[in-house]
């Protein structure tokens, strides 16, 4: 079976429900987040706060998958 890999934007939006709830969460407007889509990264100014706010939510997010995404096998 071929492993997939989610980009960190993906996992995010995955984890707080879209785009709108993860701009909602992070104070930031819809559309910069729709940005972090074309990159698949999220701006390391932004991966701290969305960390905290997840794992305060209980989210299942972790620091290497803000930065490099996550393998589904």
């Amino acid at each position: 079976m071929e492993k997939i890999t989610f980009t960190p934007v993906q996992v995010a939006l995955k984890e707080f429900g879209g785009v709108r709830k993860l701009a909602r969460a992070l104070g930031r407007d819809a559309a910069s987040v729709s940005r972090w889509q074309k990159l698949g990264l999220i701006p390391a100014k932004d991966q701290r706060k969305l960390l905290e706010l997840a794992w305060e939510q209980g989210k299942s997010i972790t620091a290497h998958q803000v930065i490099f995404g996550r393998e589904n096998d």
